[in-house]
């Protein structure tokens, strides 16, 4: 079981939501060049506290 994961996903012209690949070693770098890495750390921290 993964018990967390990245989700790739792509939205068609009928709005219509598409799964493409659930990642279980998800990458932020892009993330993190287009708005900084505080969004990703607050994510991190809810994840660590959901789990303690």
């Amino acid at each position: 079981m993964i018990g967390f994961c990245g989700l790739d996903i792509a939205i068609d012209e009928n709005s219509q939501w598409w799964l493409i690949e659930a990642n279980s070693s998800p990458a932020f770098a892009h993330i993190v060049a287009d708005g900084g890495e505080d969004k990703v750390i607050e994510m991190y921290e809810g994840i660590l506290t959901l789990l303690s």
